[in-house]
């Protein structure tokens, strides 16, 4: 899916996006032809930040919880 179609599909800036990616809420997203191509996994994670955003947590704490997430996970 393109930046462009993650951006109407979840109500947000395509810079919103490239920003997550920028301070590591969104792993790399993979590009083809210098193009982004969100996979299932970032649309699930863009739900999860989204949902996160709702309760009222910053973006250093969602972060922080995807970090202990991702590290209890390996």
């Amino acid at each position: 899916m393109k930046i462009s179609e993650v951006s109407a599909k979840f109500n947000l800036p395509r810079e919103t996006l490239r920003y997550y990616e920028q301070i590591g809420l969104l792993e790399k997203i993979n590009k083809k032809s210098g193009i982004r191509e969100y996979e299932e996994k970032d649309l699930e994670r863009i739900q999860f930040i989204k949902c996160m955003k709702h309760t009222g947590l910053s973006l250093e704490d969602i972060k922080k919880f995807i970090d202990l997430n991702i590290k209890r996970m390996v």
